[in-house]
């Protein structure tokens, strides 16, 4: 069926892929919109399409690429997704199955028929807002988001509603806000920052002095974009998403400590976490670290996961199917042990939801007897 596809259909496909939506108004991911190389090989750009959110366009040139014979393992993989993510679940099934051939993983095609078969899925109840609130965090029962790139804070009502909108952090800068995380009991934050001028998502430190708020460091310098961050208060650990190279694919997580007064050099959280799509929104929690990604078998474009290291190279990476769906799932904000929310993307737009995990009852049956055999 690939060999149908003349070059005519594959230019025709590429010019509507250019008019469709992708991944909306969220500017971390943004900055990766016309990111295509000219200098890059066809299957680069394709990847490339595909981490922009281009996924019309990736399809075409994936197509391409097939028929040349250019295809890693990974390809299929991002193949299928982008299938799936297209309203092509048939055939995404049968490119999943070659990825699970040519990776030549054992495991691989119970996952993906775990997460393509599963049917189990958390209540969520949706967050009434009047504003749409794009990639939102969460701080002291406080809830900031940007928009337009202002950074904007919320309360919660008893019902987990958002009420009271104020901006924050005004007359800091003048460049654009992504997101952003507080630390040291509020006093300090790290904040991405996009710059329209020249289309990069970057990272700065906020610093609280005598009640004002100094004006913004940057963290890390080069030519890639940082984004996403979280900073774990327990560690003082900074976790963040960068398309730095030496990476495997897209944004990848990355992690940095911090000193007390400056970042560490980041360190690449390695091929179990990321792939060779995009890793976004690491958020830690007592257990695990969440993650969102298009670059894993998923049940539709970004789907949530939790990664575990337990040492001695014992590594769990699973995809969180029972809040997955085949919309795209791009954060999780965890509220206690029980509570979520996060974040899908409907039809271009951004709903929150409030999400309860349900208590787990096992019943044993059986017969209960005593030292001597009794029942």
């Amino acid at each position: 069926f690939v060999s149908l596809m003349s070059k005519h259909v594959y230019l025709v496909i590429a010019f509507i892929g250019f008019l469709s939506t992708s991944i909306a108004q969220i500017p971390e991911l943004n900055v990766l919109k016309s990111k295509a190389s000219q200098s890059a090989t066809g299957i680069e750009k394709a990847r490339q399409f595909y981490n922009s959110g281009d996924y019309i366009v990736a399809e075409a040139m994936l197509y391409s690429e097939l028929e040349k014979g250019n295809f890693t393992p990974n390809d299929f993989l991002l193949f299928a997704n982008t299938l799936n993510i297209d309203d092509k679940p048939a055939l995404a099934k049968e490119f999943y199955k070659v990825y699970a051939k040519e990776s030549n993983r054992l495991t691989i095609s119970e996952q993906i028929d775990q997460v393509l078969s599963s049917n189990v899925s958390y209540p969520a109840n949706p967050v009434i807002t009047n504003y749409q609130v794009s990639n939102p965090t969460v701080f002291r029962d406080k809830l900031y988001t940007e928009l337009n790139g202002l950074m904007m804070m919320y309360d919660q009502d008893c019902d987990g509603n958002l009420k009271n909108r104020t901006e924050v952090l005004q007359g800091i800068t003048d460049i654009p806000f992504g997101s952003i995380s507080y630390f040291d009991n509020g006093n300090k934050a790290v904040a991405s920052f996009i710059s329209r001028a020249r289309n990069t998502s970057s990272l700065y430190l906020l610093n609280k002095s005598k009640g004002k708020w100094k004006k913004p460091s940057k963290i890390f310098e080069g030519n890639a974009n940082y984004a996403f961050p979280h900073m774990d208060v327990a560690t003082n650990t900074l976790y963040f998403s960068s398309d730095k190279e030496g990476g495997y694919g897209g944004y990848d997580v990355y992690i940095s400590n911090f000193n007390g007064a400056s970042f560490d050099n980041p360190v690449n959280m390695g091929d179990h976490l990321n792939s060779a799509g995009n890793e976004i929104n690491p958020t830690i929690t007592e257990d695990w670290l969440y993650v969102s990604s298009n670059g894993h078998v998923s049940k539709g474009g970004y789907d949530l996961y939790k990664y575990k290291n337990l040492g001695d190279f014992n590594i769990i990476f699973l995809n969180c199917i029972e809040l997955n769906t085949q919309q795209n799932e791009l954060s999780l904000i965890p509220l206690s042990r029980t509570k979520f929310l996060i974040t899908r993307e409907v039809n271009g737009e951004h709903k929150l939801l409030s999400v309860d995990r349900p208590k787990v009852i096992s019943s044993l049956y059986g017969n209960v007897i005593d030292k001597k055999g009794r029942g």
